[in-house]
């Protein structure tokens, strides 16, 4: 992409009436589908934000004490397997 420093005025111009058009446009889309919102903000943009679920320490020790459990089972059986 063109740094504006190495730009001239026309094309610096032409670029400026080039976003002119592509925001009205962006507007035009957003009444399309509903959205009276901001132009430069996307539909996407507007739903709220989803809150990160969090893990107890208790239910973290409960799953973490499964997973040993699970592990020490399956040890044992190849103890029990490597000593026959």
């Amino acid at each position: 992409m063109t740094m504006l420093e190495d730009m001239t005025i026309e094309q610096l111009k032409r670029a400026l009436a080039i976003k002119k058009q592509i925001e009205v446009l962006q507007g035009n889309l957003d009444s399309i589908g509903g959205g009276g919102g901001d132009p430069l903000v996307s539909a996407t943009d507007t739903k709220p934000l989803k809150k990160k679920r969090r893990m107890s320490r208790a239910g973290r020790a409960a799953i973490a004490a499964g997973a040993r459990a699970r592990w020490a089972k399956i040890k044992g059986a190849e103890a029990m397997s490597d000593g026959e």
